[in-house]
């Protein structure tokens, strides 16, 4: 397992029982993602002080590197496992090389345990951009009350009222910064669900410039989980997934959406308990694949 060590952003290799403690990222991908050889060619341009015309190439990629919006958040996830005193974070979109199709593969089939074994798992809703402080004692009006809005529509979850009526100013006024919370894109990715259900431990943030401001942790927000997925409860406080039935799994993942048509099955192996060979390029077959595993 590829960790990026959150002090100085540079990688190391770790197997079996040797993998320390880590912190995960969920999120969604963006323009501007940094790629495993870039944040390499990064760490070797730093070590190098660019002592040769040769590094002074790497300082011109490292500086580009460093501008890209996918770089900062990465940033941003070190810094905050450092606060937490973790040493080292893992980032899909950095700590895997998807050069190497083996190692593609192997990431892919073992995410949902690398999840499932972080220390903590931080969501970074890259499009919730407001989020006041609460008091702790108000918290539990708030959650109440954006749930009743809730349940007072169609019931099927498909999203927040963006108005109400004149007797609920007030309270809507309060709870609004919740509803871009809940009405987010992070919970219409197909690999956000196993992102959400394998950690034990997760922390919701907000993008607020300069840098992430917390939400709350799933526990805070599990009322509202709830209400947004259709996931259980013991589900999302680690219950056992395989003892749900095959058609609650798949009833979670139907209205999600992924980039590559085979990623509708690829992000679901680990909610089965299943592995098997990825082959982008099959579209809707790897879903048929993954149905007869």
């Amino acid at each position: 397992m590829r960790l990026l060590r959150a002090v100085d952003m540079t990688f190391h290799e770790f197997e079996g029982s040797s993998i320390p403690p880590y912190a995960i990222l969920s999120h969604r991908w963006e323009g501007e993602e940094v790629t495993y050889q870039e944040m390499r060619d990064r760490a070797s341009a730093t070590a190098t002080r660019f002592r040769s015309t040769n590094d002074q190439e790497l300082k011109s990629q490292t500086a580009a590197t460093e501008r890209k919006s996918g770089f900062k958040k990465i940033r941003q996830c070190c810094e905050q496992a450092s606060e937490d005193m973790i040493e080292y974070v893992w980032v899909d979109t950095c700590c895997i090389d998807k050069s190497s199709s083996a190692e593609l593969s192997e990431a892919i089939n073992s995410m949902y345990v690398w999840y499932q074994q972080s220390i903590v798992c931080y969501a970074y809703l890259t499009d919730v951009h407001t989020w006041p402080t609460y008091r702790a004692e108000d918290a539990d009006g708030a959650w109440a009350g954006i749930i009743d809005i809730y349940e007072r529509q169609d019931g099927n979850g498909g999203g927040l009222k963006s108005r109400w009526d004149s007797g609920h100013v007030l309270a809507w006024q309060r709870l609004e910064p919740i509803t871009h919370v809940m009405n987010s894109a992070w919970w219409t990715r197909g690999w956000t669900l196993q992102e959400l259900i394998a950690p034990s431990e997760m922390i919701f943030y907000a993008n607020n410039s300069p840098g992430w401001s917390k939400i709350g942790d799933k526990r805070a927000l599990l009322e509202l989980i709830v209400k947004r997925t259709g996931i259980e409860k013991h589900i999302l406080l680690g219950g056992d997934v395989m003892k749900c039935s095959v058609a609650q799994r798949m009833s979670w993942a139907s209205e999600r959406e992924t980039t590559r048509t085979e990623d509708l099955a690829y992000c679901l192996l680990g909610l089965f308990g299943v592995n098997m060979p990825l082959l982008y390029g099959e579209g809707s077959k790897a879903f048929l694949r993954l149905q007869v595993r």
